[in-house]
């Protein structure tokens, strides 16, 4: 589970290539739900819309310039945020 703000890496494949993306989580898309779509540049050529929702939480994450909705499983929290991750606990649990 990943939350707002953090920071992830994925790798993803188009036409052929091949490439390393770093962006952060900028919404959380509930189980069976697509993204709102006012992240335009996510249906544009027919994008998302031609995508079934997912059965998991997922997240919409801004990177070079454009907002993706990269599986799940592809994603991993970015190296330096492994670092400092406690923003996330909750008094109890220091």
């Amino acid at each position: 589970m990943f939350y707002m703000g953090q920071y992830v890496e994925w790798t993803s494949q188009a036409s052929g290539t091949t490439s390393q993306k770093t962006g952060k989580i900028v919404f959380v898309v509930a189980p069976g739900e697509k993204p709102p779509k006012v992240f335009k540049s996510l249906y544009r050529n027919r994008g998302v819309q031609d995508v079934r929702a997912r059965d998991e939480e997922s997240y919409v994450v801004f990177a070079n310039d454009r907002h993706y909705w990269p599986r799940v499983s592809a994603l991993a929290l970015k190296e330096d945020d492994l670092v400092n991750d406690d923003s996330q606990l909750e008094d109890e649990e220091w």
